[in-house]
């Protein structure tokens, strides 16, 4: 149905109801959007029916014009969460539409879709009925000739850039990146939702990085699903020049690192791994001297270890308030001779 201006109208709750459902959440995106939304407008289209459930989380800039400007060409529903966090927005998400999709994208703000992306999601649906959790291919969308420098952080990319492009197969649940990864609707059925302490925060400039990654090992110890990586379905990742600076590498592997430890405490909160072995103390003497002066590989792993470091400090804080507030079992009354 359309308006008298020829734009396409859209029924919110049924497109919260389509069979395949879109999800991101964005803060202050509208640098990206244009670019994510036009592409989304070009896509082949799959059997079944499908829409794009679009979180604005808190946003400052033009993001919900952008959002209300491709509501008339796409199958797109805005939602607002207020509360500063992905992981919040994403869960705002989901509380509205519910388990019963047959597939869930997760996706960004600044990923940018193929144009068979839906149609080869939907072949994967079709070709893996067992199978709940999926990863897809994310190549990288340099916005300008990065620097030369950047070649020796290549190994790193997957997680300065969320690059990930195997073969198609089994997968471990942490090489799954937010740019582009879904899930059946069972999986969601079963109560597995995303964790609001990880993941990226306007209101946090030193977030502990991996909010897809944790949900994905989640799901996995608590589901038992097996992951499997499609080829097919690709995405493109925005990097922009703000993204290839020597500051934004050490940025990136501190948050890394955050998230890591604070991902280990959740999967095994007993057996966290402390660096305190002597050989791990002179490597990350090695680190600081060599990263002070932004060296190679040292400079990520300077970074990583710093960020390691600072979320095992908040863990043992954690670990002494909780013992510091434990009630001490109170004794038995003494009865009379």
């Amino acid at each position: 149905m359309r308006n008298d201006q020829g734009h396409q109208i859209h029924d919110p709750a049924e497109l919260l109801s389509a069979r395949i459902l879109i999800v991101f959440a964005t803060h202050n995106g509208s640098n990206t959007l244009h670019t994510m939304l036009a592409a989304y407008e070009e896509v082949e289209q799959p059997t079944r029916s499908w829409a794009i459930v679009a979180v604005d989380n808190a946003s400052t800039d033009e993001t919900s014009q952008v959002l209300a400007r491709y509501a008339k060409s796409l199958p797109l529903v805005t939602l607002d969460e207020a509360q500063p966090g992905k992981n919040h927005a994403l869960n705002r998400a989901l509380d509205a539409v519910g388990s019963s999709a047959d597939l869930y994208i997760f996706t960004d703000d600044d990923a940018v879709p193929e144009r068979d992306f839906l149609t080869q999601w939907e072949a994967v649906l079709e070709a893996k009925p067992d199978t709940e959790l999926f990863g897809g291919a994310v190549t990288p969308y340099f916005e300008q000739e990065p620097p030369g420098w950047l070649r020796k952080y290549r190994p790193h990319f997957p997680e300065l850039y969320a690059i990930t492009d195997h073969a198609e197969g089994p997968i471990a649940a942490e090489r799954i990146f937010g740019p582009n990864m879904a899930v059946r609707g069972s999986i969601l059925a079963k109560g597995v939702r995303f964790n609001g302490e990880i993941g990226p925060n306007a209101s946090q400039s030193e977030y502990p990085m991996g909010s897809e990654t944790e949900f994905c090992q989640r799901a996995v110890q608590h589901t038992s699903a097996s992951p499997w990586f499609a080829a097919k379905p690709r995405v493109q990742h925005i990097v922009r020049p703000f993204q290839m600076t020597k500051d934004y590498v050490g940025q990136r592997a501190y948050r890394h690192g955050r998230g890591t430890a604070l991902r280990q405490f959740i999967a095994q909160p007993d057996q966290m791994a402390f660096y305190t072995s002597l050989k791990s103390r002179l490597f990350t003497a090695l680190a600081r001297l060599a990263g002070s002066a932004q060296i190679g590989r040292f400079w990520w792993t300077y970074n990583w270890r710093r960020g390691f470091a600072s979320w095992q400090d908040v863990v043992a804080a954690k670990r002494s308030a909780a013992e510091h507030t434990q009630t001490p079992p109170s004794k038995a009354p003494r009865t009379a001779a």
